[in-house]
This record gives C-alpha cells, structure tokens and sequence, in this order.
C-alpha cells in the first residue's frame, strides 16, 4: 500500500512532465513568444489553485516571502527549465 501511494504521484508526474513538453512543442508551431508561453502557463496554473482554494476543494498554505525566498533558486531552475525546453521545441520537429 506504501509503495501505491508513493507511486501514483511519481507516475501523476512523469505523465503531467511529459504531456506537458509535447503540448508545448505544438503550442510554439503556433505561438512564436515562449517566454509569453511559459508566462501564461504559470498564471494559468496560479488562477486554477486559486479558485479551488477558494472552493474549499484545496488547501495551500498562505504566501510567505521567506518561504518564498528559499524556494527561490528552484523556481528559478524549474522556470529556466521549461523555458528552455519551449524556446528549443520548433527547431526539434
């Protein structure tokens, strides 16, 4: 039962990582701006838990800047990441 639990998320993940790079890879055949992109893909994703919060379907801890502050540097490596992936995708097809 442990392992399922474990599991299910790191299965959730790869699957979300992966739908996420081809989705991007089409999305930049029609929409030249990955920065912009990448941009919108994170408000989209900051409205969504915004409004299931306010849904009482989720819960996240209220925005800390010292928490904030120390994730930092992965947000910044994450963002890069996906960045970099958008902007190289049309020159990969």
């Amino acid at each position: 039962m442990v392992m399922h639990a474990t599991s299910s998320p790191v299965i959730g993940h790869a699957l979300c990582s992966s739908l996420l790079a081809i989705i991007n890879k089409y999305a930049m055949t029609k929409f030249s701006y990955p920065g912009l992109l990448t941009a919108l893909q994170y408000l989209t994703s900051v409205a969504g838990v915004w409004t299931l919060a306010k849904l009482g379907l989720l819960y996240h801890d209220p925005f800390n800047f010292q928490t904030a502050k120390k994730f930092a540097p992965a947000a910044l490596v994450f963002y890069l990441a996906i960045f970099t992936n958008t902007y190289t995708s049309p020159e990969a097809c």
